[in-house]
């Protein structure tokens, strides 16, 4: 009658799962080894809201990823709004919303209300309030300045100007004014 030995058995150890998601399979390097239990979780998702979508191409290198039913938001959002300021109103800020987002960028045309001077301008503004401004004028045909999103002028004395800035819900916009200024018309643009 031989002898037969019966190996004890070697207890697992269980550790919590701590893979790595990559772009390539790799052999890990635990020093202890040990057991995923069937149960176990692995991190793939994560609850960070998605970006909105970007302008360049990117590879990203965020290790977990978005559920399938993620949503970006959308490219461009727009909004039209108009107003006015009356030459009586004068200097001051005047305080737009509702544009239901936060622009990125407005684009205002300004009329001189009564027509007589003949004067429109059209300004621009970004988001990190460079403005830009081209106006015309009865008396010139066209001029250009930097640093203001509203010009209208009757050539002669009399005019508006505007610097905006722009807000989480539209655009703050100070008015300035030469003599008796001139009553105001204007339509905003806002873009995101």
């Amino acid at each position: 009658m031989g002898i037969q030995i019966t190996p004890i058995p070697k207890l697992t150890e269980f550790a919590t799962p701590n893979l790595t998601l990559g772009t390539v399979n790799a052999a890990g390097s635990a020093a202890v080894k040990t057991t995923i239990r069937t149960d176990a979780t692995i991190l793939t998702f994560d609850n960070t809201v998605s970006e909105t979508n970007g302008t360049a191409n990117d590879t990203g290198d965020v290790t977990t990823v978005s559920r399938r039913n993620h949503v970006h938001l959308g490219r461009v959002l727009s909004t039209i709004q108009q107003a006015s300021r009356s030459a009586s109103a004068g200097a001051g800020t005047q305080n737009l919303t509702g544009a239901g987002f936060a622009p990125t960028t407005a684009i205002v045309f300004a009329v001189e209300d009564t027509g007589s001077a003949n004067a429109a301008s059209w300004g621009f503004i970004d988001d990190a309030n460079g403005e830009e401004l081209i106006r015309y004028r009865s008396d010139v045909a066209f001029d250009e300045g930097s640093n203001q999103l509203i010009n209208i002028s009757d050539g002669a004395g009399p005019a508006m100007h505007a610097v905006g800035t722009l807000t989480s819900n539209g655009i703050d916009i100070v008015w300035s004014k030469d003599g008796a200024g001139l009553d105001v018309m204007f339509n905003v643009l806002y873009l995101r």
